[in-house]
């Protein structure tokens, strides 16, 4: 039984010894390269290995914009930075498998007074950089607020978080879907209900769930 006992408790330890060595790891990053000049930056990279990112301009105002780029081991290729005709603040985006972007930003600058507006377009997946989204809905308003971020799965479930706007407190978050691919609609159903939900106090973004 003792010898049962120091078994398992050896067996224990290394484990733990084990768990300790992962959380130690660091991650190994490329150097930094510059390519663009920007702020308020936001990314999604698809499986294929396309990168999907977007910026609000660098020299104070609120134009936005977005490039295309291509992973390759560490290295990426980008395309030409390409205008939007939406201005804004805090972009943020998300890319399903077949490639629909769905784009979400801040009207405001600050948080007082700033709504919340959303766009789906589409994508090549396996296409190159210098391709443009092709706009499949208008800007469609769908919340007050600050700061937002959007993530969707591969069940099509979209979620949303955001910082109150209207001068408000808190974080509010949102679930949907989109109403109809196969018919062409994507427009956001909102089955969380009308208006966000309160979760916390804080300024949060999600991760891919």
């Amino acid at each position: 039984m003792k010898r049962k006992l120091l078994f398992y408790i050896g067996i224990s330890v290394l484990g733990l010894a084990f768990v300790a060595s992962a959380a130690a790891q660091t991650l190994e990053w490329s150097p930094a390269e510059k390519f663009d000049d920007g702020t308020d930056t936001a990314i999604a990279v698809h499986p294929s290995g396309l990168i999907l990112e977007f910026h609000r301009t660098h020299n104070g105002g609120n134009s936005l914009w977005y490039h295309l780029g291509k992973v390759n081991g560490t290295n990426v290729t980008w395309g030409e930075s390409q205008s939007l005709p939406d201005h804004g603040n805090w972009p943020n985006v998300a890319i399903t498998r077949e490639g629909h972007v769905l784009f979400v930003w801040s009207t405001g600058a600050i948080k007082s007074g700033s709504d919340l507006y959303y766009k789906v377009g589409k994508l090549d997946p396996n296409g190159d950089v210098n391709q443009t989204i092709s706009w499949l809905t208008e800007r469609t308003r769908w919340d007050s607020g600050f700061h937002s971020s959007i993530a969707l799965n591969d069940k099509g479930v979209i979620v949303g978080v955001h910082e109150s706007g209207s001068g408000g407190v808190g974080l509010y978050y949102r679930v949907g879907h989109f109403a109809d691919p196969g018919l062409g609609d994507f427009n956001i159903v909102w089955d969380s209900g009308e208006w966000g939900i309160n979760y916390d106090d804080g300024v949060g973004l999600p991760s891919r769930f």
